[in-house]
């Protein structure tokens, strides 16, 4: 037996209008959701993929080889790029460190910038045989800076007499900053926390809509 009450009756067509409502308003939601993150996702590859994003400069050439075994330690190493490096008269944007076999700082002459390559001579002495490596940090004329290591073995002990005087100590805050993994998230940090507010912000939408269903 249907209720004669207009009170009554108005309450249950109100609720049956608003749980008729409901799963459209939750589509809407869903759609709206999903073109959102869509949206920022297509974004942020565009943003990595753009050329200013990865046409940095890059190692191309190093003399010894990365790799490579030699007979003795050269007098100086030599890195070559993709593109020019940068240079501001007499001061040195540009930082070449190098670890001996037990992982000392070697002592360096004057690094010699030449169009897309430079070069760090050894300061004369003795140098033993084993593994070498090479870490860098060069700013490309474009503004970019890079930075990376390679590594070779010598198989005997060097005698270096140059005449190469080797450079005030280098401070180890600043051969560290040449760390690749430090240099990626130094340089990509902008990319990285656009990354993170783009997460938080589907996050949240997510928790919304979650707290808006459990209400219902």
């Amino acid at each position: 037996m249907s209720s004669t009450n207009p009170v009554a009756n108005a309450a249950a067509e109100k609720k049956a209008d608003r749980c008729n409502k409901q799963p459209d308003t939750l589509h809407k939601a869903r759609i709206v959701l999903t073109s959102l993150t869509f949206t920022v996702l297509a974004t942020f590859s565009v943003i990595l993929s753009a050329p200013g994003a990865q046409a940095h400069t890059s190692l191309t050439l190093s003399l010894p080889e990365n790799g490579s075994i030699v007979e003795t330690l050269p007098e100086s190493v030599v890195l070559t790029f993709t593109d020019p490096l940068i240079e501001f008269g007499e001061e040195q944007v540009n930082s070449v460190t190098i670890r001996n076999p037990v992982i000392e700082l070697v002592s360096l002459g004057d690094l010699v910038v030449d169009e897309d390559s430079i070069s760090a001579p050894f300061a004369d002495g003795q140098y033993a045989a084993g593994l070498y490596k090479v870490y860098f940090r060069v700013i490309s004329k474009d503004g970019h800076p890079v930075s990376g290591f390679i590594s070779f073995t010598t198989s005997q002990e060097t005698t270096i007499s140059a005449g190469v005087i080797a450079q005030t100590p280098l401070d180890t805050s600043e051969e560290d900053s040449t760390n690749p993994e430090h240099s990626f998230l130094l340089h990509h940090r902008t990319h990285i926390l656009y990354g993170v507010g783009v997460a938080v912000a589907i996050a949240a939408w997510a928790f919304f809509l979650r707290s808006r269903r459990s209400k219902i």
